[in-house]
C-alpha cells in the first residue's frame, strides 16, 4: 500500500516462490518488464538486473572507506 511492493509479505518472487527464473520463456506482470533499446547488445542488457541490485544496495548504505565483497 505504500508503493514498496518489494517489501510486501505477500510478494511472489520469480525463481523464489514460483518457477521461471531460468526458463526460456516466462510470464510476469507488466510492471516488471523494462524495454531494452535495440542498440543495447544482449551481453550488456543481461547485466542490468544484477547491476541494478548491486547499485541499489551500495547506495542504501554508507560504504565510504568500508571493505565490500561483490560476488
Amino acid at each position: 500500500r505504500a508503493g514498496r511492493g518489494h517489501l510486501c509479505r505477500n510478494t511472489l518472487g520469480v525463481g523464489v516462490h514460483r518457477p521461471g527464473a531460468f526458463g526460456e520463456y516466462m510470464v510476469i506482470p507488466q510492471h516488471n518488464v523494462v524495454p531494452i533499446p535495440d542498440d543495447v547488445p544482449d551481453e550488456i542488457a543481461a547485466i542490468f538486473d544484477p547491476l541494478g541490485n548491486a547499485v541499489h544496495t551500495a547506495l542504501s548504505f554508507d560504504l565510504v572507506g568500508e571493505d565490500v565483497l561483490v560476488t
